[in-house]
């Protein structure tokens, strides 16, 4: 649980239109501000709600508690040339591969980063649809139905497939491993060894008993927080910490 720090300061306003130290005022006559803060400790909450409100001495009030620091759903920012290059390494390493498989390899490897380290490769929205969930911006980069200039980038990093009964794709470069950290690696390398053998019907049946898929309804957006369920406290923390500050 993140520690949230909140100041409640009281004063009247004057007609000069300073502050005066009123704590016996009338509710009225008395203003207040709160600030809250995920990362104030108690000396810069209190210098920060100062300086909002007025210079001059107040009566204050400052309570700790502890609460859950991220209340609404949690979201992360798509990072789209990073998708791209993820969507890259997963077609390198396969050699060539259909959108299906590509594109669940790319759903197994945000997930399980998720749940070891409390946030995903891509930050990419994912969508439940019949055979299972789609990452949205993947899937229209795939159909290289992007705007400029993520879409010059998809076609210089992946080519598809000449007269393949399913849409397929090849690399056209290697990807660019800057993009990626350590567990980043590690977690595109589990999917594709989870996914590589396995048929397109194994493969959705299994995203079909994942809790994010099954609370959704159809062809609408999966939750972070149904991706989480079963996993520690802490990571679900960390989780929350990441979709906050958008660090992917």
């Amino acid at each position: 649980m993140g520690l949230r720090t909140r100041c409640l300061i009281e004063g009247q306003r004057s007609a000069s239109g300073g502050c005066s130290r009123r704590a016996g005022a009338p509710a009225s006559n008395r203003m207040r501000i709160s600030c809250m803060s995920p990362i104030w400790g108690k000396e810069e909450a209190l210098s920060q709600a100062s300086k909002s409100f007025c210079r001059t001495k107040l009566f204050v009030h400052v309570s700790f508690k502890r609460t859950r620091l991220y209340k609404r759903p949690m979201r992360f920012r798509t990072d789209k040339e990073k998708t791209v290059e993820a969507l890259l390494f997963i077609v390198s390493r396969y050699g060539e591969v259909g959108r299906f498989h590509a594109l669940k390899t790319l759903y197994f490897a945000d997930r399980e980063h998720l749940r070891r380290y409390g946030r995903p490769i891509t930050g990419d929205r994912y969508i439940a649809m019949d055979n299972g969930p789609v990452p949205s911006f993947a899937y229209n980069a795939l159909k290289e139905d992007v705007p400029e200039p993520v879409r010059e980038l998809v076609v210089g990093a992946l080519s598809p497939v000449a007269n393949s009964y399913h849409p397929a794709y090849r690399p056209h470069r290697e990807p660019n491993l800057s993009y990626f950290s350590k567990t980043d690696i590690e977690c595109l390398d589990w999917a594709f060894e989870h996914c590589r053998r396995r048929s397109f019907g194994s493969i959705s049946d299994e995203t079909h008993k994942h809790q994010a898929w099954e609370k959704a309804p159809l062809n609408a957006e999966m939750k972070v927080e149904d991706m989480l369920d079963g996993v520690p406290a802490e990571i679900i923390e960390e989780a929350e910490q990441f979709a906050s500050y958008g660090i992917l």
